[in-house]
């Protein structure tokens, strides 16, 4: 056989064992112009794209992260597949794999093209159509299935990169959409072309990220390229500001991880970096095992708390500033071994407890309010809890056998855990309150869900935060915000608290401004054991009728 046919017999090899695993072949010269295409063309390319740049092959958005697959190819010889997404003629887009190689000395890359069937296409979890990267609830839960694989894979170290941008979603505020969106694309290529499987990277806030990478890609390089790509996306979106990233690296190793385990340990070490939690992200630094054991033992004990009781209610009152007469008591939880209630009950929001730990304290309350009929309580509920089906079940259960206490239980909703789903948070309180239990929107003005919240949920009453407040003292803004609420909630038939009333300025304030109700030092602090003292019973609501309707 002559050298020609054995050349052209080793190609037919080479296309005949691409197009066995692919719908498209295309070869992409050093200045990523298609040279040619072979394979199902006609049916997913639209018409000739010889001499065209191969990235116009695809929408918009993965243009930045399909030149960076390219340039990592020819740089290291070869990309494992990633999803990406093929434009169509009419506007629409279908996910391809893409896997690209080229020889040693070659002028030439070799791309296949594979569509993913239906049932593929399904099994991808969804990405943000702008950055292409997947949400903080898809990130955590892909990474937890990696980090409880690391067992197996011990030859393959992974490592997981949590990046602040600080003061990116400003730089943006004020830039045309198309302009922002390039940015933003920027930063979702950098992340994907770096990330395990092309996949693994992910959005957890306005300014902060996370990947997970192979053991080999280095912390610093996906920094340094991240920088400097989206200072560059900055400057051509024709704004001067500027980010410069901030990367914790850690190390996914093994240790004696299970997939539950796993799981716990990705959710802690996120949320500890977007609440800014750096005690707890150094002890990841030195790994993921050695972090968790930490963590599973705070877990354990907290838990052990929490099934062992190993707390009680102290109660601090909230007065009618009209009558000066205690209105309700609220039920505040304190460990016995004096250990922090505020980052225990932040913790068990993170590693998913607070549901047994609001359950547990309204089980203790109902057991207060059955010894004493002369007093009503208010207990705190997380938004963490809201939105776990079990506890929306249990608690309903309690509330059917509990109908006598419906005129002495009012049940607080916090802030610290954001309720995403407001539509079955509403439905789910709205049964609550149709068992004549009272509701109360806890620190209004404290976050920026708060007016979320009112629009979305009926309430009876709302707390304003304590600070938002104390402020008021001294800023006539902070007033006229303050009017602008009682104004709406007054309309809403709704009655307001105001919080941290510690000075008779503050008490003075509030009253002028018609704050019905106020809880604080200067009215009194949490007691052990509530004094027997006349108290008036909570208002029923406008049109409230003794029924479970």
């Amino acid at each position: 056989m002559s050298d020609l046919l054995k050349l052209k017999a080793q190609r037919d090899r080479f296309l005949a064992f691409a197009m066995a695993a692919a719908d498209i072949l295309v070869e992409v010269d050093r200045d990523s112009r298609t040279l040619s295409t072979f394979g199902a063309t006609q049916t997913l390319l639209q018409g000739e794209s010889a001499g065209e740049p191969f990235v116009d092959l695809f929408v918009e958005q993965d243009r930045p992260l399909v030149a960076r697959l390219l340039a990592k190819a020819w740089e290291s010889g070869r990309i494992e597949p990633v999803v990406v997404r093929l434009r169509q003629a009419n506007g629409s887009a279908i996910r391809v794999n893409i896997g690209a190689c080229h020889f040693p000395d070659g002028q030439t890359l070799f791309i296949t093209l594979t569509l993913l069937s239906a049932l593929l296409a399904r099994l991808v979890p969804q990405i943000d159509p702008v950055t292409s990267l997947l949400s903080l609830e898809e990130f955590r839960d892909l990474a937890s299935v990696v980090v409880g694989q690391a067992a197996d894979e011990a030859a393959s170290p992974k490592a997981m990169q949590l990046i602040d941008l600080p003061g990116l979603a400003n730089a943006l505020e004020g830039l045309p959409a198309t302009k922002s969106a390039q940015v933003l694309a920027e930063v979702g290529a950098v992340l994907r072309a770096n990330a395990l499987s092309g996949n693994l990277a992910g959005q957890l806030g306005p300014d902060q990220f996370a990947v997970v990478t192979s053991g080999t890609t280095r912390a610093d390089d996906v920094q340094q390229r991240l920088d400097v790509s989206v200072s560059d996306a900055l400057k051509m979106a024709g704004t001067k500001k500027n980010v410069t990233s901030r990367v914790v690296n850690i190390q996914i190793d093994a240790g004696d991880l299970t997939p539950e385990s796993a799981f716990k340990a990705i959710s802690y070490a996120l949320q500890s970096f977007a609440t800014g939690n750096e005690a707890d992200l150094k002890r990841f630094q030195s790994g993921l095992s050695a972090a968790l054991e930490a963590t599973v033992g705070r877990y354990s004990h907290t838990r052990d708390l929490i099934t062992q009781r190993q707390f009680e209610l102290h109660f601090q009152p909230v007065e009618d500033l009209q009558t000066r007469t205690v209105h309700h008591f609220e039920a505040l939880v304190r460990f016995d071994n004096g250990q922090s209630a505020y980052e225990t009950v932040r913790f068990s929001e993170e590693i998913g407890l607070v549901q047994e730990l609001d359950l547990a304290t309204i089980d203790q309350a109902i057991r207060v309010l059955e010894g004493r009929s002369d007093i009503s309580l208010a207990v705190n509920i997380s938004g963490a809890s809201i939105e776990n089906d079990g506890f929306r079940h249990a608690l309903m259960s309690r509330l059917a056998s509990e109908r006598a206490l419906s005129e002495r239980l009012l049940f607080e909703i916090t802030e610290s855990s954001q309720i995403t789903d407001l539509d079955t948070a509403a439905t789910f309180l709205g049964g609550v309150r149709r068992r004549g239990f009272n509701l109360c929107l806890d620190d209004f003005g404290a976050g920026a869900a708060g007016y979320n919240y009112l629009r979305a949920l009926e309430v009876d009453y709302v707390k304003i935060d304590g600070n938002f407040l104390q402020a008021a003292v001294r800023n006539e803004r902070q007033r006229a915000l303050i009017h602008s609420i009682k104004v709406l909630c007054d309309d809403l038939g709704a009655s307001i608290i105001g919080e941290m009333i510690e000075t008779e300025e503050i008490l003075q304030l509030a009253k002028s401004m018609g704050l019905r109700y106020g809880q604080g030092y200067l009215l009194g602090k949490p007691l052990k054991v509530i004094p027997p003292r006349a108290m008036a019973p909570p208002a029923r609501r406008q049109g409230y009728k003794e029924t479970w309707g």
